[in-house]
């Protein structure tokens, strides 16, 4: 019970400086689109992708990355869920650290593959590349100032043993 409780407590706290909060916040408004791309069919312009072609809205992109890059429908739906929710949950900073932690897992991912299917760090790689270097600063560091993670700690948890 004593780590549950220090997990949270780690989860939650943060320091009130406004450069991660500014960070945090442009760094998610950045990722919104690519929920949005991935969910909401005819907002965005068509993704084409390399290997399935054409692909908007949820159904197309679970089914490219299930029958075009074989990837197992659990991590499928987990990659399309967390830039979906989670780039959500940065902006408002409500778990931080745990969106970043799963931001990170997709950048760990979707390098690799991208990697393999164009054997070069050429295309968006560099992109993902500074996504994941910004989801392991959040995880250090949490959400900053004007969030709902600093909120919460000095509140609830900033007084408790």
């Amino acid at each position: 019970m004593r780590n549950f409780i220090s997990f949270i407590k780690w989860s939650f706290s943060t320091s009130d400086d406004k450069a991660i909060g500014i960070l945090r916040i442009l760094f998610s408004v950045s990722l919104i689109p690519h929920g949005i791309e991935k969910t909401i069919a005819n907002v965005m312009p068509i993704l084409n992708d390399p290997i399935c072609g054409p692909t908007t809205g949820f159904y197309a992109f679970f089914q490219c990355f299930t029958s075009g890059y074989h990837i197992s429908p659990f991590f499928a739906f987990m990659g399309i869920i967390t830039q979906v929710l989670f780039s959500w949950t940065l902006l408002v900073g409500v778990f931080t650290r745990i969106s970043a932690m799963l931001w990170f897992c997709v950048m760990l991912w979707l390098i690799p593959m991208e990697v393999h299917d164009y054997m070069s760090f050429i295309g968006y790689t560099g992109y993902k590349l500074l996504i994941a270097a910004c989801a392991i600063f959040f995880m250090i560091k949490g959400s900053g100032k004007w969030s709902f993670d600093n909120l919460i700690y000095k509140k609830y948890l900033a007084i408790s043993p």
